[in-house]
């Protein structure tokens, strides 16, 4: 007898399935409870990283970008990348500004 585990994840767990942001304002409320940590690098600023959601993002023109996790219920961090998957360079990381939620400030250039 043979058993097939078939175990939940999210599009977006995998660095490979980030979700597009196209717009300059984005809001989305997403549970990590089904993510995984597989082939996540770990941020330099959160020392026990947990499961992580993936997003792209490419700026039309230069300017300051703020991603903030405010209004979480539970203790976040958060890491902005360069690159591509599988090369990718930290820019900024930010693990509890404001008591348990966590925000990043930084200035982009256009593509």
């Amino acid at each position: 007898m043979r058993v097939l585990k078939v175990i939940e994840t999210m599009a977006n767990d995998l660095c490979s399935g980030a979700i597009t942001i196209s717009g300059a304002a984005y809001t989305n409320t997403q549970s990590t409870t089904k993510a995984t940590s597989m082939g996540d690098p770990v941020p330099d600023c959160v020392t026990d990283f947990g499961n992580g959601v993936w997003y792209q993002f490419t700026p039309p023109a230069g300017g300051l970008m703020i991603v903030d996790t405010f209004g979480s219920d539970f203790d976040t961090g958060l890491a902005v990348y360069t690159g591509s998957c599988g090369s990718l360079t930290e820019a900024a990381c930010n693990d509890d500004t404001d008591g348990v939620t966590s925000q990043i400030t930084l200035r982009l250039r256009p593509a």
